[in-house]
């Protein structure tokens, strides 16, 4: 017969590989999301976009406030753009309910600006810098050698990510710049 002790440990297994699966699938879907982001940025040239898809920095991108609705979750856009950053065309919603929208510059650097249902646990990277947002923590990271930038909220993770490392500046310009719509 097996003891009280004994089926008691079987069950703190069960659960803690059960934590473990857990803790992986949301791990694989950060990754996911982030992989999609990298391959937008890397699947477009970095050339600047025409004259039509530009909207003024002082306008938002089209329809943010319908996915604001439809996501129901808080959304977060700079406030203003960085001096000479304007926006790109429209926001792109994924399939796994987040959505994107770009930025660019006079020179044709972009950012793009991800936000989705924050996860209740998310992958852990190499902090370059942390500081506190009065709208969550954030932080940036070095990622397959560009600067992304993380903001946790009560709700919403959002993540800016650059093509390369020199743009640290301008992401953490864009995170402390971010308010809600």
């Amino acid at each position: 017969m097996e003891s009280k002790t004994e089926k008691s440990g079987a069950t703190s297994r069960k659960r803690s590989d059960n934590l473990k699966w857990i803790i992986a699938a949301l791990l694989l879907i950060l990754v996911m999301f982030a992989g999609l982001i990298t391959w937008k940025l890397w699947a477009e040239p970095a050339a600047k976009p025409p004259e039509s898809q530009i909207i003024p920095n002082t306008a938002l991108p089209g329809g943010l406030q319908g996915f604001k609705t439809k996501l129901n979750i808080p959304l977060y856009t700079p406030q203003p753009l960085p001096e000479g950053w304007n926006y790109i065309g429209n926001i792109q919603q994924t399939d796994d309910n987040a959505i994107i929208y770009d930025i660019t510059d006079a020179a044709g650097k972009k950012l793009s600006i991800a936000q989705q249902a924050k996860p209740p646990i998310t992958e852990e990277v190499n902090k370059t810098q942390e500081f506190k947002l009065p709208i969550g923590d954030a932080y940036t990271a070095d990622v397959e050698g560009r600067t992304t930038g993380f903001v946790k909220t009560d709700k919403t993770l959002i993540i800016v990510s650059g093509a390369s490392v020199d743009q640290e500046g301008v992401v953490v310009g864009l995170l402390k710049s971010l308010k809600p719509i």
